[in-house]
């Protein structure tokens, strides 16, 4: 239980917000370069979402270490 210090947990969900966000800015860009109105919105969907997305991931992240790894 060392590596769940309170530090810890918010320093990654922040690296996974901004990867998230690099990713759906890369969406933007991509969808500017090809004018395509539907990569656009997927882009900006991925962006708004994106402190969500992390938090999901960190939470399930943290429930597996509670829990003892995997099982089965």
């Amino acid at each position: 239980m060392a590596g769940l210090s309170p530090r810890r947990i918010v320093a990654e969900k922040l690296l996974l917000t901004a990867a998230i966000v690099v990713a759906g800015l890369a969406i933007v860009l991509v969808a500017d370069s090809r004018e395509s109105l539907l990569l656009m919105v997927l882009g900006l969907v991925v962006i708004a979402l994106a402190p969500f997305l992390s938090l999901a991931i960190v939470v399930a992240r943290f429930r597996r270490v509670v829990r003892g790894g995997k099982r089965g």
